[in-house]
């Protein structure tokens, strides 16, 4: 709490309201991320009423949730080739033109920050489809090509893998389609925002640990002893627990629960997920 946030998001009202009554300050600005004279505004904005200091950006906007669950049983041939463009315009290209802008902003401040991408695990392994995967393997390469040059500068470049996010959108749409797993399994979008604001106060750490990696949202939780708005740690997509809780939700509540509580959050090597999950390419 304390801090200032500057929201780019559209339920702004709601989240301004959720961020005062945490103890924060929030000032709602409505950006146009396809237009990038906005967006360059709005980081000269953020500069000017902060005396230049930008400690944290996070790339989460994106334009393509719509089409990416209407067309999702669509082949990626039978799709206009204008899909690519929602999927990735305001997604992929805005994370890179933002990240341009808080870079700079960073450096002429010198205090060193967080540029922390939104990313998915459909960056790792074929989700929905082509355009999506493509663009979150390129945000995932993005947050590693940037990190390099912006180390010396103290600038740290992740990618985060949250866990099934219940969005708004989510909740009103998507959220049934995953059954009574969903139920003990979703991350609130509070989950995301605790580890990220964890990793803040951790800053010179994280520089040194994650910059130019992915950070699964569920796995720095565990590090920091962050549990999601209803108490409860959930667990990474890659950990015995998470398979446990997912299969014991089709059973009934109370074998979901016992799930949670007695089965370890022991995680899957990724050298054992590459091998088994990662479609293309291989080498």
């Amino acid at each position: 709490g304390g801090g200032k946030g500057f929201d780019e998001g559209c339920s702004l009202e709601a989240t301004k309201e959720a961020v005062e009554a945490a103890g924060g300050k929030c000032v709602p600005v409505r950006v146009d991320h396809g237009d990038d004279a906005e967006v360059e505004a709005f980081f000269e904005r953020v500069s000017a009423e902060t005396g230049g200091q930008l400690d944290m950006l996070v790339n989460n906007v994106y334009q393509g949730v719509d089409a990416v669950f209407a067309t999702s049983d669509t082949p990626f041939w039978e799709k206009p080739p204008a899909h690519w463009d929602t999927i990735n315009n305001v997604g992929l290209r805005s994370h890179y033109i933002a990240t341009v802008f808080a870079a700079r902003a960073m450096l002429r401040h010198g205090n060193g920050g967080i540029i922390a991408n939104i990313s998915s695990w459909g960056g790792f392994a074929p989700i929905f489809d082509v355009a999506y995967g493509v663009g979150k393997a390129a945000v995932d390469r993005l947050a590693a090509d940037a990190a390099k040059p912006l180390r010396p500068h103290g600038v740290t470049s992740v990618s985060m893998y949250p866990g099934l996010v219940r969005t708004e959108f989510m909740e009103a749409n998507v959220m049934e389609r995953f059954g009574a797993a969903a139920r003990y399994t979703a991350e609130s979008p509070l989950y995301t925002g605790r580890v990220l604001a964890a990793m803040l106060g951790d800053r010179e750490r994280v520089l040194e640990r994650d910059s130019g990696k992915v950070v699964v949202v569920a796995e720095a939780a565990k590090r920091y002893g962050v549990v999601d708005a209803d108490g409860v740690y959930k667990a990474s997509f890659r950990s015995l627990r998470f398979v446990a809780v997912s299969a014991a939700a089709g059973l009934g509540d109370k074998w979901a629960v016992w799930a949670q509580r007695l089965v370890p959050a022991v995680c899957v090597p990724w050298t054992l997920l590459v091998w088994a999950a990662l479609a293309s390419p291989r080498m």
